[in-house]
């Protein structure tokens, strides 16, 4: 495809890989039928199941293969087919109906600061929160774990809606504490899940994104006046369960990579809001009031960026005193290995030194 050539063997073996690692999350092909039967069945189908086997194989490959993969599909593709099965039926209702929500509830107001400032707005947010929690609980069991969590987390995505409200309204906490409880339900469903790791090792950056937003929305909560109305013991028992979950993601098992960050910043946003006891004693509230997300992941966000600038000041902080406290031994002792060996064993801020914050796009993008 393109100017990219697999030989036989790599596509046996990407095949392999597919169906091993990822098909249990869409479980809707054959994996009966050879890698030829599916080239003669859909072009854009074979492509696709190679670039999601080529995360485990040869990732430099992969922008190369979406580039080109995105023009076959949208060129293959007509009109959506009605006679959906299983788990795609699933996945379809559950987007149709999250889009619906948020369409009918944007009408409402242009204004993103001016939201829940109506009555409408909370009348409109009660009568879409049941439309989503009815799927969750007509399909619930049928639907896979994957589906199960993409339901839970368009219910809490609408949820976070009430972040843009007025906080001082009953209606408005009340909406709140609910987000909180779907955010611990997701995150409990998943801990209790016996194939748990299995699932996270080949997961879509979907479920990294979900567990992000329940565990903020926990961070929110917790540290906020709405905090006295949850037992803040489990909700921190399962904040630091969702930073182990997302670093089972790590696909790489480096810790560069986005799963191992995002685990690393998560425990960052926690200690810094930790500092901050003025928190405890206000309704949570956003820096920035936008639908994009409720602007939640952003907002403590902000946290991991002050927190990171903390640490990074205090590394060149602590870097400049130890040479500071070795020069008369450097005078003393003209070979410089001393110094060295003892600067090498400071502690490591690299991970902490970028603060742009470029390497969460992929996580922080809201998800519908």
């Amino acid at each position: 495809m393109g100017d990219i050539t697999l030989s036989p063997e790599e596509i046996e073996r990407l095949f392999a890989i597919y169906f091993e690692q990822f098909h249990s999350y869409f479980p809707i092909l054959d994996p009966e039928k050879t890698p030829t039967q599916y080239y003669d069945a859909s072009k854009s189908l074979f492509w696709s199941i190679i670039s999601v086997a080529l995360r485990s194989y040869k990732q430099e490959l992969l922008d190369d293969v979406g580039s080109v993969l995105s023009t076959l599909v949208w060129t293959e593709t007509g009109s959506p087919q009605k006679n959906l099965a299983g788990e795609l039926r699933y996945f379809v209702v559950i987007q149709k109906s999250s889009n619906e929500a948020f369409q009918a509830l944007a009408q409402l107001n242009d204004n993103p600061a001016l939201i829940g400032q109506e009555a409408s707005f909370f009348a409109r947010m009660v009568h879409y929160e049941k439309v989503l929690t009815d799927i969750d609980a007509l399909y619930g069991i049928e639907m896979s774990l994957l589906n199960r969590i993409r339901s839970q987390g368009s219910i809490l995505y609408l949820q976070l809606l009430y972040l843009l409200s007025n906080s001082d309204l009953e209606e408005t906490k009340k909406g709140i504490l609910r987000a909180y409880r779907t955010s611990t339900t997701l995150i409990q469903d998943l801990i209790a899940e016996e194939t748990i790791s299995t699932f996270l090792a080949g997961a879509p950056f979907t479920v990294l994104r979900l567990l992000l937003r329940a565990a903020f929305t926990i961070a929110k909560v917790w540290f906020s006046e709405l905090g006295n109305h949850i037992d803040r013991t489990s909700g921190k028992i399962l904040y630091d369960a969702s930073a182990l979950l997302v670093r089972q993601m790590s696909h790489l098992k480096t810790k560069s990579d986005r799963a191992n960050r995002a685990g690393t910043a998560m425990n960052m946003i926690w200690k810094h809001m930790a500092k901050k006891p003025d928190l405890m004693r206000q309704p949570p509230s956003l820096r920035i009031r936008s639908r994009m997300g409720a602007s939640l992941q952003y907002d403590c966000l902000m946290h991991y960026r002050d927190a990171a600038q903390e640490v990074a000041g205090q590394a060149e902080t602590a870097s400049l005193s130890d040479i500071g406290d070795k020069s008369n031994a450097a005078t003393m002792r003209p070979n410089h290995t001393d110094i060295n060996h003892e600067q090498s064993s400071l502690p490591s801020y690299e991970a902490f030194l970028d603060t742009d914050l470029s390497w969460l796009d992929d996580l922080v993008n809201p998800l519908t």
